[in-house]
């Protein structure tokens, strides 16, 4: 309920109603109650991996094979025009298909935070209705436990180097990142709406004493209750 999106019921099969809410992701297999549908392209890499597009809402037992045949279409919908030679046109590219400024967004976050797992897993995304606006949104965000620094593999460990390149610094294993990102960072307006951004949050939330002071608090708040823990499990700077 923490999505704004519209209920999709079982029988929600025609028209309008057909088009939202859906809620998928790019992510692992864990867990019960799972199916996906395979993405018609793998990930830009010397390694290219297929990429999976798994069902959050409705979840796989309750979702219509029709639902399921309108999310996929739309999506590859949307694969197709990022991947076209008009690709950054307002009405023929990809941004027909989807929230360019919600892209812009997680990115800054996915990159401020240097969070290895980005665009490859745990990646949600959310598709109202078209009366509603229905285009595709990245997020809500979630699972930045290995952020800030906070992984010794590809790279995650490094203040350096960009999460949306994963796939050139590990490309042997899995769950590599979608074509997406970086075929966005061709666009220039997509690049100016970055800029833009980031020197708006520069001004605000991502303002270094905003950062500090958020650190501060947290800090205040969590200081007495870590040390208890560190002495009932007494595993701090253990692996």
């Amino acid at each position: 309920g923490r999505v704004n999106i519209s209920k999709l019921d079982f029988d929600d099969l025609y028209a309008d109603s057909l088009t939202g809410g859906y809620i998928i992701k790019v992510d692992k297999f864990t867990g019960a109650n799972n199916d996906s549908w395979t993405s018609a392209y793998q990930s830009i890499s010397s390694n290219p991996q297929p990429i999976e597009f798994l069902y959050h809402y409705p979840e796989a037992d309750d979702i219509h094979q029709i639902q399921k045949n309108y999310i996929a279409a739309y999506l590859n919908s949307f694969e197709d025009a990022l991947d076209g030679p008009n690709f950054s046109d307002t009405t023929l590219g990809y941004r027909a298909y989807a929230d360019i400024n919600s892209f812009v967004d997680y990115l800054l976050l996915t990159e401020a935070t240097k969070n290895v797992d980005g665009y490859r897993i745990s990646t949600y995304l959310y598709k109202n209705k078209t009366s509603k606006g229905g285009k595709l949104h990245v997020g809500p965000p979630w699972d930045y436990n290995l952020g800030w620094g906070n992984a010794d593999y590809c790279e995650g460990g490094l203040t350096n180097g960009w999460v949306y390149e994963f796939n050139d610094v590990c490309s042997s294993g899995g769950y590599q990142v979608p074509f997406w990102w970086g075929k966005l960072m061709t666009d220039p307006e997509f690049l100016n709406r970055i800029n833009c951004r980031w020197n708006e949050l520069r001004q605000g939330p991502f303002h270094s004493d905003s950062i500090n002071q958020l650190i501060d608090q947290k800090a205040n708040y969590l200081n007495s209750s870590a040390e208890r823990n560190f002495i009932r499990w007494d595993i701090l700077s253990t692996y």
